[in-house]
């Protein structure tokens, strides 16, 4: 048996992605007259993206051999963190010179 939260939240992405007819009886009610669901959320269609592109984490070992990677390649490094509610992160890549930090505070 299906619980009506899990009823519910299936409704609310059907909704936010347009699959979803309301109704004032039955099962298709379920999302009427109810203050606490957002009229709208964030929620979207996961989609694939197909790129040229791939990633690489190797391991710590292929580092001690230098800088892993394929000769040709551009190579970005990445990292962030949250911390007593505040966050940072940074992105470089030696090729394009780029040394980008940034925080929210």
């Amino acid at each position: 048996q299906i619980s009506v939260e899990t009823s519910t939240l299936a409704a609310i992405r059907l909704r936010d992605t347009d699959l979803w007819i309301d109704h004032p009886t039955g099962h298709s009610s379920i999302l009427l007259d109810r203050s606490d669901i957002p009229p709208k959320t964030d929620y979207c269609l996961p989609t694939e993206h197909i790129t040229p592109f791939r990633t690489l984490i190797p391991r710590r070992e292929e580092w001690k051999a230098g800088s892993p990677g394929y000769p040709d390649a551009l190579s970005f490094y990445t990292d962030g963190s949250k911390l007593n509610n505040q966050l940072g992160g940074g992105v470089f890549s030696q090729q394009l010179g780029i040394p980008l930090l940034f925080q929210d505070t």
